[in-house]
């Protein structure tokens, strides 16, 4: 009889070994495939854009993409082609905002629109706008952005805990996580240095899932 209860009792150790093994197995395997969020980055542009722009707002939206790997590799990107066209739209309005502040700023020094597009063909060869147009586009190159944003490294999941490092993660330096069907949610640990709080950036981050 004794041996008989000895060995359910090493039975029930093994069987609850392995279900504590597979809730940290399942809770990995919750973040497997492709996520995006996006963010508005309108605010922090327009802080940077100083008085100049006072009174301009469009909106500028990246959507940002996280691949979770089963082999505990992680891959955070933007998605070029939706940056592309917000990019596009963004400046195509600031350079319109930007031509009717330089217009004003002109004829309040006495010169009417004409003698204005006049000067700046002369000068330039194209119109206010066109020529605003055209600096911000030179101003940004797309491909540099994505690629400074892409970033690749490791990851690990414990608990409701997300470890993720470029190189190799750090036991200390963890953000908490939920999955709830296809949305995932994460939140900072405790409280984060509000000098590192980027203007749109900030947490929670809430992510859907794409794949």
């Amino acid at each position: 009889m004794k041996k008989m209860k000895k060995l359910l009792s090493l039975v029930m150790i093994m069987v609850l070994a392995l279900s504590l093994a597979g809730c940290g197995s399942d809770t990995a395997s919750q973040l497997y495939g492709t996520w995006s969020t996006t963010f508005d980055l309108s605010g922090m542009i327009e802080s940077e854009l100083g008085s100049d722009f006072e009174g301009f707002h469009e909106e500028f939206d990246i959507t940002l993409m996280m691949d979770f790997n089963e082999d505990g590799t992680f891959k955070m990107y933007a998605d070029e082609a939706a940056l592309t066209d917000t990019f596009n739209t963004y400046i195509t309005s600031l350079a319109s905002f930007g031509t009717d502040v330089m217009y004003q700023e002109f004829e309040d020094s006495g010169y009417s629109r004409d003698e204005i597009d006049s000067m700046f063909s002369e000068q330039y060869g194209m119109g206010i706008e066109e020529y605003m147009l055209s600096e911000l586009q030179s101003s940004v190159n797309i491909n540099d952005l994505v690629g400074d944003i892409e970033t690749t490294g490791v990851y690990e999941a414990k608990g409701n805990k997300l470890y993720m490092d470029e190189v190799e993660v750090s036991s200390n330096v963890y953000d908490l996580f939920t999955v709830e069907g296809d949305k995932l949610t994460i939140d900072a640990a405790g409280d984060v240095d509000s000098e590192e709080i980027i203007e749109g950036f900030d947490y929670p981050y809430v992510f859907n899932k794409v794949q």
